[in-house]
């Protein structure tokens, strides 16, 4: 086996993961193949405006970043817009092994999306639909005691914020989602945090001015059955009632991912459970608004069987020769998707302010200037 060979392709499916691109067919590479093999990824949405494409070169020997390239953009066989290679703050991590392209547009349900990439006499081309949103009908909220656990096996009270999303299904077909918890920050006057300084070898206490607004994507805690459920159908054997389906987020289900094939005989809509620990325990150095929100992402089934195929439980499958990467990038390889996005707030809450000492539990070794 060509082990090199390996970690280049392997480098190529983990920068697919962490960005959750989709795939439509399967290509099956042996791992002694010498041929260099460009790779295009691009995860759209509908929510963002800015969009960034990635493009590289798979070799015997390692996986390089393309740049120079003419990239192209078409919806709906509209003017193609041109992407510009630049590498915004987000994506600088990215640029050791891929040409980072950005291009400005806005997508909406049912939108066809190509991209056509051209580079060093190689040509690419993917194409893709944007599949239709879930509708997000309503969230309560409840305060909620839970019991866990520590590394020694210690139980400890712990207060968790119970979540319960009602959803329904657009009309037609499959459908496939993805749960992700988006937190936002809001600082009206800046806030205070510390950086390691490596010429002095000390830790410095710095201030970034406001107003600004931090934000990132989390998970939910959803260690408790059942999670979700269906909403019955009149005259079914349920007769309207809400029947449990199961868990939502397994352990092999990395991605946060599912779908509605286990709800036959039910309305389309359904009830998803999720937990946010410690939700009243934040606290801040300076003035904050904490607001946190469901955010469910609408895929084909090329993307959600992608992401449930990176799972760590099919590892040893991805190992095995021919590696199996799964594309929808013609001439090449690669993962190029467009999620609807919808979103719902579920709290904003003023945080805690506390002084620095109660703030921080500094480590012995750190040295404060």
């Amino acid at each position: 086996m060509g082990k090199t060979r390996f970690i280049a392709l392997l480098s190529a499916a983990a920068l697919v993961g962490a960005a959750f691109w989709a795939c439509s067919s399967t290509e099956y590479v042996y791992l002694d193949e010498k041929e260099p093999v460009t790779v295009l990824n691009a995860q759209l949405n509908t929510m963002d405006k800015t969009h960034c494409i990635l493009l590289s070169e798979s070799a015997s020997h390692s996986i390089k970043a393309l740049q120079g390239a003419r990239i192209t953009v078409t919806v709906n066989e509209g003017d193609p817009v041109i992407a510009r290679e630049e590498t915004p703050e987000e994506y600088s991590s990215y640029t050791q092994f891929c040409g980072v392209y950005v291009f400005d547009a806005e997508f909406r349900p049912g939108d066809s999306v190509r991209i056509e990439a051209e580079a060093a006499g190689m040509k690419v081309r993917s194409e893709v639909s944007v599949p239709g949103p879930i509708e997000i009908v309503s969230i309560d909220t409840a305060s909620v005691l839970r019991t866990e656990y520590d590394d020694m096996g210690s139980s400890l009270a712990e207060a968790s914020l119970l979540v319960k999303a009602r959803v329904k299904d657009p009309d037609g077909g499959r459908n496939y989602y993805r749960v992700r918890r988006l937190i936002e920050e809001y600082y009206p006057d800046g806030y205070y945090h510390y950086s390691f300084n490596p010429e002095t070898f000390k830790m410095d206490r710095l201030f970034e001015e406001g107003p600004l607004t931090e934000s990132g994507y989390s998970t939910f805690d959803c260690s408790e059955e059942p999670l979700i459920s269906g909403i019955a159908a009149a005259g079914s054997s349920s007769d309207g009632e809400t029947v449990d389906i199961g868990a939502l987020f397994e352990a092999d289900n990395t991605w946060s991912v599912f779908d509605d094939t286990s709800f036959d005989g039910t309305t389309g809509e359904y009830v998803l459970r999720l937990y946010i620990p410690y939700w009243n325990q934040y606290q801040s150095l300076t003035a904050c608004t904490r607001s946190e929100y469901l955010v469910i992402n609408s895929l084909s089934f090329d993307e959600y069987h992608f992401l449930k195929a990176l799972d760590a439980s099919d590892f040893a499958t991805f190992i095995s020769e021919p590696v199996s990467m799964p594309s929808n990038v013609e001439g090449g390889l690669g993962m190029v998707s467009v999620e609807s996005v919808s979103v719902a707030r579920i709290f904003s809450l003023e945080v805690e302010v506390v002084d620095e000492e109660d703030y921080y539990d500094f480590p012995s070794w750190w040295d404060i200037d």
